[in-house]
């Protein structure tokens, strides 16, 4: 049985996310080979304090770890457009134009390299999932601990088929995605988590089977097997982690629900008073406030 392993941070500056990044890897025995594609949480041009999207801080301490191993043999970060950004912007807004070029990665081009097709079932319909093979195989994902408007979680594969298709997909697609990816692994970034409301969560959880963090993720949301892909959805027994008390970090979590149609008051006036301590741009929801 595959385990999720987890550490909790004294607190979510870069140093310390680096070691949690490194025993969270370590204990999970992810295996790096190759080119590997690193497939954030970048759909929002929002501040990572919200809670909304993967930590940059987290996706550089992986590029590092990564690039020290000697197996591997380059690095990319996908990115791709969304219903609120293009991927080019939005990457920028949240700071991976920088981490780019100080670590020497790239930007993951879904339409560049060999495309792979497979037929794969879902809810007994046949369906073949069209997407960048390394993608499909060679991809680590960081999704954040967000709780979406729509109830479905899938966190590692909806950012998965994102990437793959350069929009946001439908539950099916997500669904589909699951079935016919194989990930290498993947890493849930809880430095800063939103369920309905932000808060500093100070934790990160990795695993090799990406359904395994699928289950927590769902159990600290406070979700059903319903939130859940398939592949993950079928087993009925309680999601296992070492290395955190996972019914702790649960009850930590605010128990809201997330508001409809609008960023809430505390995301708005927050990343407003980013905005002007930065310099840095407002994301396109927040324009017209």
């Amino acid at each position: 049985m595959t385990i999720v392993h987890g550490a909790r941070l004294p607190d979510c500056e870069p140093d310390a996310i680096a070691e949690g990044v490194a025993e969270v890897l370590g204990n999970a025995d992810v295996e790096f080979e190759g080119r590997v594609v690193l497939v954030p949480d970048l759909h929002y041009p929002y501040h990572p304090s919200t809670g909304t999207v993967t930590n940059p801080d987290t996706v550089s301490a992986l590029v590092d770890r990564l690039l020290a191993a000697e197996a591997v043999d380059g690095v990319e970060i996908a990115r791709a457009a969304t219903a609120w950004s293009d991927d080019a912007s939005c990457a920028t807004y949240l700071g991976y134009d920088r981490l780019v070029e100080r670590s020497g990665v790239e930007y993951f081009d879904p339409d560049a390299g060999p495309q792979a097709s497979r037929t794969v079932s879902v809810d007994d319909q046949e369906t073949v999932v069209t997407a960048p093979e390394r993608l499909l195989d060679d991809a680590l994902v960081v999704p954040a601990l967000r709780r979406r408007e729509d109830p479905t979680l899938a966190g590692c594969f909806d950012r998965l088929a994102a990437a793959a298709l350069s929009r946001e997909p439908t539950a099916f697609e997500v669904d589909s995605f699951a079935a016919a990816a194989d990930p290498i692994g993947a890493v849930l970034d809880a430095t800063y988590s939103y369920v309905g409301a932000p808060r500093r969560t100070r934790a990160l959880l990795a695993s090799a089977d990406p359904f395994e963090v699928e289950r927590v993720t769902a159990y600290l949301l406070g979700l059903d097997r319903d939130a859940l892909p398939r592949g993950a959805a079928r087993d009925d027994r309680p999601a296992r982690v070492r290395g955190l008390d996972a019914r702790a970090l649960a009850d930590e979590l605010p128990d809201e629900s997330v508001s409809e149609g609008s960023p809430s008051r505390l995301m708005t006036s927050g990343y407003r008073l980013y905005a002007r301590v930065t310099g840095d741009q407002l994301p396109p929801q927040l324009m017209d406030r």
